[in-house]
């Protein structure tokens, strides 16, 4: 189990829970076990869940070569340091 998962799971618990009296259980199950799953392997979207976890949760990834960006550096736009156009 990932260091993150208790994270990712209190997300996924926030996320949903407008939905629990309007969703079967059965329904409620299978999105959380899809988001879990999306958020925990998924590389764009674990890179986030990464990104925005408690500071306790996140360390510099020795395979990958990531480290964990905090402060001003990690709340820019991405999308504006690729000069894509959009800032």
């Amino acid at each position: 189990m990932s260091a993150l998962k208790p994270h990712i799971d209190s997300l996924i618990d926030e996320d949903l829970a407008p939905y629990e009296d309007v969703l079967w259980p059965s329904a409620i199950a299978e999105l959380r076990a899809m988001l879990s799953d999306s958020l925990e392997t998924h590389p764009e979207l674990s890179k986030m869940v990464r990104e925005h976890a408690p500071n306790q949760l996140t360390r510099p990834n020795a395979e990958s070569g990531e480290v964990a960006v905090h402060g001003a550096e990690a709340e820019a736009d991405p999308l504006a340091k690729k000069g894509n156009g959009h800032g």
